[in-house]
């Protein structure tokens, strides 16, 4: 037998980078199941979060999109590395996640019903 639990996600801004742009940073328009499995690691705690687990992304609000000029700065000390960068953000994207299986379901939904989540400190 299959659980599932369902939650919503929102947020004022989201970016889900397409690994096939490199000049312009373009975003899916949906929160992906990658991104929703790694979510759910997220709240469990779990930074290697493998699992059969599936998920399913329902969008609850109509895509919008802008664009933003931003400078990203070398990662040294050698600050006089500047890179202009476009970047595409979804505008108050709004999403159904659908999470079932047999794993981490009962755990997720508890986690959920009392609003914890487990904050991992990486070092």
């Amino acid at each position: 037998m299959m659980n599932t639990v369902t939650f919503d996600l929102k947020g004022k801004l989201a970016h889900f980078r397409r690994p096939d742009t490199t000049a312009t940073q373009l975003t899916y328009p949906f929160f992906t199941p990658t991104a929703a499995k790694g979510l759910v690691g997220a709240i469990l705690g779990i930074t290697d979060f493998m699992t059969d687990d599936k998920v399913g992304v329902q969008l609850l609000h109509p895509v919008k999109t802008t664009s933003q000029q931003l400078s990203m700065l070398g990662k040294d000390a050698d600050l006089s590395f500047n890179r202009p960068t476009t970047i595409e953000l979804l505008i108050n994207p709004y999403y159904r996640i659908y999470y079932a299986g047999g794993e981490h379901v009962d755990e997720l939904a508890d986690k959920l019903t009392h609003r914890q989540s487990v904050f991992t400190r990486l070092i």
